[in-house]
């Protein structure tokens, strides 16, 4: 059933088109393999995901809460503390013969709706372990743990991660990501950039000019060339 499963949901079969490693357990819980995260030593370790799995007959359909489980030790910042704003509950339970989790994520979808399926709801949780890398200053630390690229300090950083995943003969991806409007000035103490300076549940933001997406699009391309640098 798992690969018939998975051929026949467009979400299940994007997360494998996309090189996650993932599994259906017995029809009843979807497992994204090798979530890299960083343990309460600082150092870099492998997770797994863990959701319920909502059918309708042989497909997918529509999650049926957002909660999320997790296999490993609590993800934790670059520092080594925790990441609390995900934390639900901790404590070992096994939900099928040799599924054992050991904490529960909770971490609702902006404007408290509900993911449109399981790709999103999985990706999201696995940004948030995993962290986002930020490309410019009007958008940094949109989240506690992400990465900032865009100054090439960064690159032996980055390469202390990569090459433990490279250990393990896999290849290692970054995602760089300007969030616009979607953030807080807190770190940056600059304005928030938006396509429309339309507000939404941070702060309000300022319509970007031509000069800025300029600037935005060449900060993406050394971001880049950073994150090739590091592997």
């Amino acid at each position: 059933m798992s690969r018939k499963l998975i051929s026949r949901s467009a979400d299940l079969q994007r997360l494998r088109e996309e090189g996650y490693d993932i599994e259906v357990r017995s029809g009843r819980f979807l497992l994204v393999k090798s979530i890299p995260f960083v343990n309460a030593k600082k150092e870099i370790a492998l997770g797994t995901l863990v959701s319920t799995l909502n059918l309708a007959g042989e497909t997918t359909t529509t999650p049926d809460m957002h909660v999320a489980m997790w296999i490993g030790d609590h993800p934790c910042r670059p520092d080594g503390t925790e990441i609390s704003s995900i934390r639900n509950s901790s404590g070992r339970q096994t939900l099928d013969r040799g599924l054992i989790i050991g904490h529960t994520f909770s971490n609702k979808v902006s404007g408290g709706g509900q993911d449109a399926n399981y790709y999103e709801k999985m990706i999201r949780y696995a940004t948030i372990i995993a962290g986002q890398a930020q490309v410019h200053p009007t958008t940094a630390y949109q989240m506690h743990n992400n990465a900032s690229v865009w100054d090439r300090a960064c690159v032996p950083h980055l390469r202390r991660v990569t090459e433990q995943i490279h250990e393990h003969g896999a290849l290692a991806f970054l995602q760089l990501a300007h969030n616009g409007g979607v953030n807080h000035a807190s770190w940056s103490r600059l304005p928030v950039w938006s396509a429309a300076g339309v507000a939404n549940h941070m702060e309000a933001s300022k319509p970007i000019e031509l000069h800025e997406i300029a600037e935005v699009v060449d900060y993406f391309a050394r971001s880049a060339r950073h994150a090739i640098d590091a592997g």
